[in-house]
């Protein structure tokens, strides 16, 4: 008897823990959601100036770079930008799927359908974020 209600109590403990950690998962994946519409809702400008900030933070102590004539160097910093904002969809996209494939791992869910749940939930919220900015001023949906 007090084996099974020792069990017991470990199961509800373990169900606790499991249920704790979906609800983390659901708030950062929320949280990444939000910043990301945050950022889709900037105009081009403003997205534009904080990609342009991050890159000249990269580039600034590159010597090769800054010793180019100015013309030379802002294009090569035009160009390293580009790379810098790829780079960052990538980066919380991949967070996006990382925070959904631990989430669905908290379930009795085959890996397959886990990737292919995190998969699809993931390239329908990058498509809705695609039509967001649309209606964005200044700013368009991204041709890839």
């Amino acid at each position: 008897m007090k084996s099974e209600n020792l069990k017991s109590f470990d199961e509800r403990k373990t169900s606790i823990k499991i249920i704790i950690f979906r609800i983390i998962l659901i708030i950062m994946l929320f949280a990444t959601f939000g910043i990301i519409f945050g950022f889709s809702s900037q105009n081009a400008e403003k997205s534009g100036s904080i990609s342009e900030k991050v890159t000249i933070a990269i580039t600034k102590n590159i010597k090769s770079i800054n010793k180019k004539p100015e013309k030379e160097r802002i294009s090569i910093i035009d160009r390293i930008e580009k790379v810098v904002r790829k780079l960052a969809h990538f980066t919380i996209y991949t967070i996006v799927g990382i925070l959904l494939m631990a989430l669905f791992e908290t379930f009795n869910i085959k890996e397959f359908n886990r990737f292919s749940y995190s998969l699809i939930i993931g390239v329908v919220y990058a498509s809705s974020d695609e039509i967001h900015q649309c209606f964005t001023p200044r700013k368009g949906s991204t041709n890839y």
